[in-house]
Parts: C-alpha cells; sequence; structure tokens
C-alpha cells in the first residue's frame, strides 16, 4: 500500500516544529561523511551506535526503507524518548530502539550486515571491548563504519586554554588538559591497532575536516551546543576557586585574536573508517 500518497504534515503543529530540523552542525558533517560511505541496500539489518537524538539513524532507516530493520543502542534516555517522539510523528515503521551500551548488547551473535556510528565509538567507556562485541554481532563480512573527532580538534581553543593554564602557573591542571584530549581525540592508529587487535579488516581510512566558525570568544562560549556538550569538561580541568579568572583570561585571549583575524575560526578535523569482520575467520 502506498501510505505516501495519503500522509500530510500540519507543519503549524508542536510535533511537526519540533522534530523537522534538530540536527546540530557538529554531528552534520561527521554524518554526511558516513552516509557518503554508506552501503545503501535493501533487506538489511543496520545498528547504529549512540545515535543520540537520531541522526543519523532515522535518515539510513528512511533510506534503507521497509524492508531493513534499523536498530539504535543509546544509555541516553531521554535522547531515546525524543527519536520516539520522532518515529511516531513521521510514521517510520523500520526502527528499533534499545537502550544500553554497545560494551553489552542482547543482539545474538552474526546479526547485523552493518553497525555505524557518528562520533559515537570514540565516547563509550571501553572501546576494546565495544570493538570486541561489535565483531561478535556483526555477520560474517558485514562491515563497520564510525566516524570519530582528532586530536587537532579546536587546536586554536586548546592552545589559548594551555598558554592560560602555564601563565597561572596551573601546571597540574595543563597535564589534565592533555588528558582530557586525548581521552575524547584519539589518532586513527589507535582505532586502527585496535580494530586488528579484534580480528577486523581494514578497508579505508578518510580524513577531512571542518571549521566552526564565531564572531569571537564570548559568542564562543555562549553558543549552545558548547554549553552543552563541552564546557561541563573544561570546567572540571580548572579547581573551582581558579574558574572564573581561568576562563575569563581564556575569552579576552579569544576575542583579542578573533578582533585581529576576523573572526574566531576553530579547526574540526575527523576521520571515518570502514572496516569489516572477515567472511571466514
Amino acid at each position: 500500500m502506498q501510505d505516501y500518497l495519503y500522509e500530510s504534515f500540519d507543519y503549524n503543529s508542536e510535533d511537526f516544529i519540533s522534530v523537522c530540523d534538530e540536527l546540530s552542525l557538529w554531528s552534520a558533517p561527521f554524518g554526511v561523511k558516513l552516509l557518503d560511505k554508506l552501503p545503501i541496500r535493501k533487506k538489511l539489518n543496520l545498528l547504529d551506535v549512540g545515535p543520540g537524538t537520531g541522526f543519523p539513524l532515522l535518515e539510513i532507516a528512511q533510506r534503507l526503507g521497509r524492508s531493513s530493520t534499523v536498530f539504535g543502542i543509546d544509555p541516553w534516555t531521554m535522547a531515546l524518548k525524543r527519536i520516539e517522539q520522532k518515529i511516531q510523528t513521521i510514521g517510520l515503521k523500520n526502527v528499533i530502539l534499545v537502550e544500553g551500551s554497545i560494551e553489552k548488547t542482547p543482539f545474538q551473535d552474526d546479526y547485523f550486515a552493518i553497525i555505524v556510528s557518528n562520533n559515537g565509538l570514540n565516547n563509550v567507556e571501553d572501546i576494546n571491548i565495544a570493538f570486541s562485541e561489535c565483531f561478535r554481532i556483526l555477520k560474517p563480512g558485514g562491515k563497520l563504519l564510525f566516524t570519530f573527532n582528532l586530536p587537532d580538534t579546536m587546536k586554536e581553543f586548546y592552545s589559548v586554554f594551555e598558554s592560560v593554564l602555564r601563565d597561572e602557573n596551573l601546571i597540574e591542571e595543563v597535564a589534565l588538559l592533555k588528558e582530557h584530549i586525548f581521552l575524547k581525540r584519539k589518532p586513527p592508529e589507535f582505532f586502527i591497532d585496535l580494530l586488528h587487535k579484534n580480528r577486523f579488516v581494514l578497508n579505508e581510512v578518510v580524513t577531512d575536516s571542518f571549521n566552526y566558525r564565531f564572531a569571537d570568544g564570548t559568542s564562543f562560549f555562549n553558543y549552545y551546543f558548547i554549553k552543552f556538550a563541552f564546557l561541563e569538561p573544561w570546567k572540571n580541568i580548572v579547581k573551582q576557586e581558579n574558574m572564573e579568572s581561568v576562563f575569563t583570561k581564556i575569552e579576552q585571549t579569544l576575542n583579542v585574536n578573533a578582533e585581529e583575524i576576523g573572526e574566531l575560526s576553530l579547526t574540526i578535523p575527523f576521520a571515518f573508517i570502514d572496516c569489516e569482520k572477515p567472511a571466514e575467520f
């Protein structure tokens, strides 16, 4: 039955407005690269690891169509509820959501043809266990496709952060800053090594970058996604008694730099990896 011929949306409804455009510009460039590389076929079981509020999970589900089933696994309860609202609003029939982590899933061996993750696998608790679980639940010949941001992410900001900490003689905090960067932004070689240890065959590694551009440091720190996704871990690097002083100096320095250059432009390098479970192992 051609249901789409009889479906329509109320463009003035709160439900429609709430779901029609919620993709952050942070996630989009990573996800577009992943979508460009994604095999598009019928009758697939596909898993999205860490879909957040629904990208690229819902995009993939619609592109693959109803002959495929697209699963999403995420520990973020409220994000999954948001995805469910979108599913109901736009009428998707081929999405199954699972609350949990990729380190321990309920799926049977050799179940998925494709596993994807858009800047998600680099944020799990234990990436080695995550890769091992991905290998278990992938079919022989199945693909693991994922994106992640690289160590030089926002290097223009982090260089100022480190400089301010050194000026304040906060040497322990400098070490914490470097630890924070490595924890969330590992080089491709790190992932490639773990993939090989978990018996994956590497097919392709692609690197790219985009820029986050702001008028100055003040607009940067007040940008909703920076406050939502980044600011709290940065604050945790600095002791409470030094926080206001340190961030004031960072903001002022970024503002001066932006005045000299004409804007604050932050480099966001990222990588895409295509690997697979061998057909015979």
